[in-house]
């Protein structure tokens, strides 16, 4: 009995080992993995995944994560009780639990991580810019936030927008840049209120991808400003774009091309204070000079989130930027966090290449 008792475990060890040996293989053939995967079978799973909750007005994926965590705790409870020693099914329940649950998250949505950039499709070489390109392309998104800032002032928008009203236009802004880039075509909306919100804003983020529901939750509570360039990054997951910087710059080109005013202004908001840290961290005068030319008003909003974000900043939250930031090094995305101001990169050469976005 106990020969067979280890011999589960080895094979659900040999099992796990398998599949991430796998990844390493796929990781070395994107082609692979935009043939049989990102191109063809993935958006089938994520259109079908869409459909079948887009209809429940609530967050499944929320009430499976609640679900999952309590069988993890009550099986490791017991694993730990019991001293390890008539634990033996318990770990075997663990380790059945962790490979279905690696399969899952790879096969209905993970393995995008494995896909062949974006640049590669719009042609763009993702070259580090210099200081004048990056003041140029700061100067320009500052002209249009402080023009936007003041069209949307005087429209009473910011007060007046409410959440499902930014739900439903995410989804026109898609369908008016799938026009021009078929590969941003997005098709039964899916798209909810996190029940997590709080819990989210402690830990420091404004959303995500619910990979096994492929629900895109949106934390409700930081600033309004910012939302709607959320909505469309977690969309921009949705259908297929794992990396971070890619769903960055996706959310920005579709809000941009496609959007209303407040979705412009989202999109320069987001990429102006992405652009102004860069600025920050290579000449701290240049910053001060470059931000002087923002309206007050913009000013002010940005102040308010930074309050925000400072009212829920705790110790636990390093810890869970250290964790998500392991997990993204671990799905080829080598700058970790970082990877999410890298879609600048992106921005920068695109707009080289295209001349800046109209307002």
């Amino acid at each position: 009995m106990k020969i067979n008792k280890y011999l589960k475990i080895i094979i659900l060890i040999i099992t796990l080992i398998s599949q991430k040996l796998s990844l390493d293989f796929l990781a070395l053939n994107p082609k692979l993995v935009d043939n049989y995967y990102s191109d063809t079978l993935y958006p089938l799973i994520s259109s079908s995944l869409r459909f079948i909750f887009g209809f429940i007005p609530f967050s499944v994926g929320d009430i499976i994560w609640m679900i999952l965590i309590f069988i993890i705790l009550y099986e490791f409870y017991f694993i730990i009780k019991k001293r390890f020693k008539p634990g033996f099914s318990h770990l075997v329940n663990v380790l059945i639990f962790i490979n279905i649950l690696f399969f899952s998250f790879y096969a209905l949505w993970g393995l995008n991580y494995y896909k062949s950039p974006l640049k590669d499709k719009l042609n763009l070489s993702f070259i580090d810019y210099t200081t004048d390109e990056l003041i140029k392309t700061t100067t320009d998104k500052i002209y249009k936030v402080n023009y936007l800032y003041d069209c949307l002032i005087q429209e009473g928008t910011f007060e007046s927008t409410q959440l499902n009203d930014m739900y439903l236009k995410a989804k026109e802004t898609y369908d008016v840049t799938s026009v021009q880039y078929s590969m941003f075509e997005y098709k039964n909306p899916c798209i909810k209120d996190s029940m997590f919100s709080t819990l989210m804003s402690y830990m420091g983020f404004t959303g995500y991808l619910n990979p096994i529901t492929l629900e895109a939750q949106i934390n409700t509570k930081p600033y309004k400003v910012g939302i709607p360039f959320t909505i469309n990054h977690e969309i921009a997951h949705q259908i297929g774009y794992a990396s971070e910087a890619e769903a960055n710059f996706v959310s920005y080109i579709v809000c941009v091309k496609g959007g209303d005013d407040l979705f412009k202004y989202s999109a320069y908001y987001s990429f102006l204070k992405h652009c102004l840290s860069e600025i920050y961290k290579r000449d701290k005068e240049l910053f001060y000079s470059t931000r002087a030319s923002l309206n007050k008003g913009v000013l002010q909003q940005m102040k308010s989130q930074y309050e925000f974000w400072n009212k829920y900043e705790n110790k636990a939250e390093v810890v869970f930027k250290k964790g998500y930031n392991g997990y993204l090094k671990l799905n080829k995305q080598a700058n970790g966090i970082k990877s999410y101001s890298m879609f600048v990169n992106l921005v920068i050469e695109y707009e080289n290449k295209n001349g800046f976005l109209e307002l």
